[in-house]
């Protein structure tokens, strides 16, 4: 694990600020260089002087002390360079978790190599198991104990965060929340019942007051929440084998992260599939979703037009698949003009309007 931790102090002088400004500058400065190789030029505008740009980033300054969790499935090979440039400069700090063999990284160029120091933390690619738990992460960054922390943002590596439309940082954030609640997906792998089966198993058995205490919390949140009748106790929810929530991008406030770490180590060591141990969690809170046309989950044919699919609009949008920007061609020149564009004219652009949010 290598981490550096900078917080932004928010007293800090208009010099610290001018020079976050250049660094944004530069950063997008090397993907407009990187657009370039494919005979894109629609980045190279005029851009706001430092100066200009820390005054207009104000409206950016909660996120200065939230953390971004940047989660793979699959060993890294590219893409995080370009990830760090996009976010880097706006969070306290960029984490990236998953799989991480140096030696099977590919740094095609300078405009999008990793910029060092690099935070991540490696999970062997049996851990992760594909991406199915990779609710892991954010347990292993709390448990770094992290200091001033207001939140944590957890976002698969193929997923694009538009974080100029801001959320409620007081509560959980989910995009989806618990709306494929009928969804029998995954309930019938050993990762679905079997493993909630296991689950119970050990809860019955244990004597441990700290999960039994995470346990009593959740089945309170599931009443609270009115996912349990009164004649009901949380061995129904648990082996209702039904209920999913798609979870490539979601928030968790410091007041939640505790909770969400403590069960969700449980779920883990059960091997309790992403989609279910996430859907069990939110139940259990209190949570923001997302309107339907802030998010765009995108599933066959939808895949092959994302770049028509993304929008300003959109809180996020999964999957945009980096391994096709590797080298100069139509794939990456398809990022430049739909996503690079937008960011260019909304974060480099001055501040722009915020939209809504439901709350649940």
């Amino acid at each position: 694990m290598n981490l550096e931790f900078d917080l932004i102090d928010p007293k800090e002088s208009e010099n610290q600020k001018i020079q976050i400004a250049e660094q944004k500058l530069n950063y997008f400065g090397n993907l407009a260089d990187w657009c370039n190789q494919t005979g894109y030029s629609d980045l190279s505008n005029q851009f706001p002087s430092p100066e200009q740009l820390a005054d207009n980033h104000s409206v950016f300054d909660n996120y200065l002390d939230t953390v971004l969790v940047v989660v793979n499935n699959y060993p890294w090979k590219y893409g995080p360079g370009i990830i760090q440039r996009l976010y880097q400069p706006y969070f306290a700090a960029v984490i990236f978790c998953g799989s991480w063999y140096p030696d099977q990284f590919k740094d095609q160029d300078n405009y999008t190599s990793i910029i060092y120091p690099f935070n991540y933390i490696h999970i062997n690619p049996a851990e992760i198991l594909r991406g199915y738990f990779g609710y892991h992460c954010l347990t292993l960054v709390q448990e770094m104990g992290l200091n001033n922390v207001r939140g944590y943002f957890f976002m698969a590596d193929d997923a694009i965060f538009n974080f100029w439309n801001p959320i409620n940082f007081a509560f959980v954030h989910h995009l989806t929340g618990d709306s494929y609640e009928n969804s029998t997906n995954w309930w019938k792998t050993e990762y679905g019942l079997e493993s909630a089966k296991n689950i119970l198993r050990t809860i019955q058995n244990t004597n441990d007051p700290k999960i039994l205490e995470t346990w009593k919390q959740f089945e309170n949140g599931l009443k609270v929440n009115g996912f349990l009748k009164s004649n009901e106790t949380v061995i129904n929810e648990m082996l209702s084998s039904r209920g999913r929530s798609v979870s490539d991008f979601f928030y968790i406030p410091f007041s939640a992260i505790s909770y969400y770490s403590r069960l969700m180590r449980i779920f883990y060591e059960h091997k309790l599939f992403l989609e279910i141990a996430v859907n069990k969690f939110l139940k259990s809170v209190h949570h923001e979703i997302s309107l339907p046309h802030q998010y765009r989950y995108l599933w066959t044919t939808d895949r092959g037009q994302w770049d028509q699919i993304y929008s300003k609009n959109l809180i996020a949008i999964h999957p945009v698949k980096m391994s096709g920007f590797w080298l100069p061609g139509d794939s990456r020149r398809k990022y430049c003009n739909s996503v690079l564009k937008t960011w260019l004219n909304m974060v480099f652009g001055g501040p722009q309007d915020f939209n809504e949010t439901r709350i649940l």
